[in-house]
Formats: structure tokens, C-alpha cells, sequence
């Protein structure tokens, strides 16, 4: 008797043991997945907090506060850290994929918003999950499943829907709206680009020194632009705040906040979630930026809600658990 229930309890405690490695194994495989949910969420909410911290501080000088607030935040992520942080010429090498983004990608988007309508650039930036499904494919054979294509192709419906409701963009007329609408798209490109490359990158080197390496890079090209529209103050990037001295303490506190929000956790989260996740379904889980934009927009800046977006929203998490159903076999 005392043997067969020693036997018992020991089947007992293997079978335990057996029920939570499956259950840690479950967890694994989400993690990722939530990762890139909560980097679109810091995106869409940072683009919340950067249209507040924009009536204090011009568009550049925001961007450019709003990377070394990123940068620095980073680097004090990197000396806290257990791990040492060990420089190597190839990280550096490889880091240069910051230029891409935020680096050309940001810049170019705000140059072309100038030259265009919000409604033009909504659905322009809107296609960034199609090219980098197709980019992920024609450079590194990623195979694009049905399921993938078919829920990216209804995440753009559904962010067109939420980008376009309630909006009354003025189309820019004749070749201006055209400059605009072609600077934003070659953003768009060096947007997606930026994920498939850092979709390789990050299998070999851990996200966060591949991060701060990137953001140093793009740091130093929007300083070096920065400095340039100083001396120009009625360009395209002018504000109403000519001079740094102009701009008031607020400005400064809500650039910062939302450059740690928008740029250090929205990236660091993202290249976690590209280490196990396919980059194609990684795409497709930008489509929740706006979702979490107009959320934070309604429920912080007052803006309204209305049905069409809301079925927009509906539309892009259908799309989400669609392309996520059994994600396991994709990633």
C-alpha cells in the first residue's frame, strides 16, 4: 500500500510538472505577440502624447528632443542592466539601420506632411504592412501564407476606415501634393525596410544594443538636420517657436515623456517581439497604432468617437486575431 501510493504521487507530481511546461510553453509562444500589441499601443498612445507636446514645440525640435530623450533613456537601460553591454564594430556596422528609422522614415513624413493632406498621408502610411510582407519576401523568402495576406489586406481596411472618419483633409493641389505624397511613401519604404533588416539583426544581437546603437544613428542625422533649420527659419519645418529659449517648460516635459514612450519602449518592445515572430505577422500588428491612437485620443484630448471608427477598430482586431490564430506554425 505505501508503495502504490508513493507511485501515485509521484505519477501525480510528473503530471504536474507535465501541466506547467505546457502551460509556460503557451505562455512563450504569446509572449511575443504581446510584445508587438504593447509597441503598437506606446506608438499609438506617444502619437497621443506628441500632438499635445506639438502646441508647445515646432515639429523637428520636437522629433529631435524626442530621440535624445529615447537615447538617454536607453543608455540608462543599458549601464542598470545585469549583462555588461559589450561594443563590437559589427553592432555598429549593423546599427546603421537607425537611419533608416526613425532616421529617414520620421524626417521624410513630416517634410511630405507639409506638401500633402493628412488624409493622402493616413493612406499612404497605411500600406506599410503590404510592403513589408512583400520586402520580407523578396529579400529573404519569407513565404506569405494566405492567412497573413488576407488579414493584412483587412487590417488596411480597417485603419483606412479609422484614418479617414471624421477627417477634412484639404488636398494639396497640383505637383506640391505629389512632392508630398512621394516623400511620404519613401518614409513608408524606410519604414518597412527598417523591420525586415531588424528582423534578421535582432536574432543575433539583443534588442536593446542593437536599439540604442540604432536610435544613436538617427540621433545624429536628425541633430545634424536640426541644426540646419536653425538657420532657416521660414522652411518647411519652421514653428511658431523660432528660438529653443522660446519654448516653454511644458513643452519640454511632454517632448521627453513621449519620446520614451513613442521611440525607447514602442522600439525596444518591437525588436523583442521580431525575435520570435515572423516579420509579416509582426506587420500586420502595426495596424493596431491607430486603434490605440484614437482610443487615447478620445479618452485624453476629448476627441470624438464615432461609429465608423469604431468599426474600423472592430475590423483591425479581427484582423489581429486572424492573422495570430495558430500563430505558432507561422512564427
Amino acid at each position: 500500500m505505501p508503495q502504490a501510493w508513493r507511485t501515485a504521487k509521484r505519477s501525480m507530481s510528473d503530471q504536474a510538472i507535465a501541466m506547467n511546461n505546457a502551460l509556460s510553453g503557451e505562455r512563450g509562444k504569446f509572449l511575443p505577440l504581446i510584445a508587438a500589441i504593447t509597441a503598437s499601443a506606446c506608438w499609438g498612445l506617444g502619437t497621443v502624447i506628441s500632438k499635445e507636446a506639438l502646441g508647445f514645440v515646432p515639429p523637428l525640435t520636437l522629433f529631435a528632443v524626442q530621440l535624445t530623450a529615447s537615447v538617454i533613456f536607453l543608455f540608462i537601460a543599458i549601464l542598470v542592466r545585469p549583462q555588461r553591454f559589450q561594443w563590437s564594430l559589427d553592432g555598429i556596422r549593423v546599427g546603421a539601420t537607425g537611419l533608416l528609422e526613425p532616421g529617414m522614415a520620421y524626417m521624410l513624413g513630416m517634410i511630405g506632411l507639409n506638401f500633402t493632406s493628412a488624409s493622402n498621408a493616413s493612406v499612404i502610411t497605411s500600406s506599410e504592412p503590404i510592403i513589408i510582407i512583400l520586402l520580407a519576401w523578396l529579400l529573404f523568402k519569407e513565404p506569405i501564407r494566405f492567412r497573413i495576406a488576407l488579414s493584412a489586406a483587412l487590417a488596411i481596411s480597417g485603419v483606412l476606415i479609422v484614418t479617414s472618419a471624421g477627417t477634412q483633409g484639404i488636398r494639396a493641389g497640383g505637383a506640391t501634393a505629389h512632392t508630398g505624397d512621394f516623400l511620404i511613401l519613401a518614409g513608408t519604404l524606410c519604414a518597412a525596410a527598417y523591420v525586415v533588416l531588424s528582423h534578421r539583426l535582432v536574432q543575433r544581437m539583443e534588442p536593446l544594443p542593437l536599439l540604442v546603437i540604432q536610435q544613436g544613428y538617427g540621433l545624429a542625422l536628425i541633430l545634424l538636420v536640426w541644426c540646419l533649420s536653425l538657420l532657416n527659419h521660414s522652411g518647411p519645418l519652421a514653428g511658431k517657436f523660432h528660438h529653443v529659449a522660446a519654448i516653454p517648460a511644458a513643452g519640454w516635459v511632454w517632448a521627453a515623456i513621449s519620446g520614451i514612450v513613442q521611440y525607447a519602449l514602442a522600439f525596444w518592445f518591437y525588436l523583442i517581439a521580431l525575435r520570435k515572430l515572423r516579420a509579416n505577422l509582426a506587420a500586420v500588428s502595426l495596424a493596431l497604432i491607430p486603434v490605440f491612437g484614437v482610443g487615447g485620443a478620445w479618452v485624453f484630448l476629448g476627441e470624438p468617437l464615432t461609429g465608423v471608427k469604431i468599426a474600423g477598430v472592430g475590423i483591425i482586431v479581427l484582423a489581429m486575431v486572424g492573422a495570430s490564430w495558430n500563430s505558432d506554425s507561422d512564427g
